[in-house]
């Protein structure tokens, strides 16, 4: 028979189930849209102003979605898992920039079938980002997706940084193109594209990013484990510690 204390006993218990119920719900799997692992390659020299690549590539991310990519400017050059193994590369070099060209990188994902983007929480879209070189960022990085009736867009920054960090699109950021006050049906989306654009008229930089995966999953943090664990044990703590401080230990 155990010779702890029974209200010991109970405050064990209690906190194993409330552990095996925190961790357990605290198993969520992101969505990769992209991992970039099928190799593609897509290359713009001059005098050409966009290229379409030549084909698609199939079963791409936990969607297994069909991936197209596309090119617009002038000297520039566009990846997957060539330049850098699982990675996206994005180049520009000795880029002249025009006022009738832009700098642009697109890479679009169709699924079969609608898609729920939303489960396990999901509430957002992140790219995670290896390092950005160059002399000049982006214009911006944006998210377009799509559901049954319409497309909607969100926007944000690419700043150049030789360290790794995540550019962050929340769910609830998104407006129909253009800005229309409408959100998208995350439940049920048949498209999404990432777009890296310079929009700079006549002026001359260069330009790197190494992209490491393109995925779904939580931008709102799940609270502290320690801050959890404190507000489980601590209520039962204080009332073992009563007990004992009033000799009802049995």
């Amino acid at each position: 028979m155990s010779t702890l204390p029974r209200p010991v006993r109970c405050l064990v218990a209690l906190v194993t189930i409330k552990l095996t119920l925190l961790f357990g719900a605290a198993v969520r799997a992101d969505i990769t849209i992209d991992d970039f692992e099928v190799p593609a390659e897509l290359v713009l020299d001059y005098p050409y102003l966009s290229n379409i690549g030549p084909d698609y590539q199939f079963d791409i991310g936990d969607l297994s979605a069909r991936r197209s990519m596309f090119l617009d400017g002038i000297d520039t050059a566009m990846d997957s898992s060539v330049t850098q193994p699982s990675h996206l590369s994005l180049d520009n070099y000795s880029f002249t920039q025009t006022a009738s060209s832009n700098a642009s990188f697109h890479v679009d994902y169709r699924f079969g079938e609608h898609a729920d983007l939303t489960i396990d929480g999901n509430d957002g879209f992140l790219v995670d980002v290896d390092s950005v070189t160059g002399t000049k960022e982006p214009t911006f990085i944006r998210i377009i997706v799509a559901d049954k009736r319409t497309h909607y867009e969100s926007y944000a920054k690419l700043p150049i940084s030789s360290n790794p960090y995540s550019v962050e699109f929340p769910f609830d950021d998104f407006r129909g193109l253009g800005g229309a006050p409408v959100t998208p049906d995350f439940e049920n989306i048949v498209f999404v594209t990432m777009d890296v654009i310079h929009i700079v008229p006549q002026d001359t930089f260069t330009f790197h990013a190494a992209i490491d995966r393109i995925r779904v999953g939580q931008i709102v943090p799940e609270p502290s484990i320690c801050w959890v664990l404190l507000a489980v044990v601590m209520p039962y703590a204080r009332c073992v510690g009563t007990s004992m401080c009033r000799g009802r230990i049995v």
